[in-house]
């Protein structure tokens, strides 16, 4: 396989929250010749930017948002927009309060 280079031949640094954006990450890192960081470091020493934040599955955006507001990221990149949760009949009349159901 060979190392892909970002744009402006720079070498940037990748970094992913939790468990999927932590294997997404690795992966990218690997594949591009980047370096991996683990979000848990406690500050993002300036030799080590540009800074990449990836995840795979977004719902809000609050956790990508929230690393990369943390280590001040420069590139965001969230795979895949997940959409609104389906509720079933039982979950919407609990919060409901009632017990019937609308047919």
């Amino acid at each position: 396989m060979q190392h892909r280079t970002w744009p402006y031949g720079t070498k940037k640094n990748v970094m992913g929250p939790g468990r999927s954006g932590a294997v997404a990450s690795v992966y990218v890192s690997h594949y591009l010749g980047a370096i991996w960081l683990p979000p848990t470091m406690g500050k993002l020493p300036s030799m080590l930017r540009p800074l990449l934040v990836i995840d795979t599955a977004s719902r809000t955006g609050a956790t990508i948002r929230k690393i990369a507001n943390r280590f001040e990221a420069e590139y965001q990149i969230v795979l895949f927009e997940e959409p609104p949760l389906v509720k079933f009949f039982y979950e919407l009349r609990d919060e409901e309060g009632g017990s019937h159901v609308d047919r």
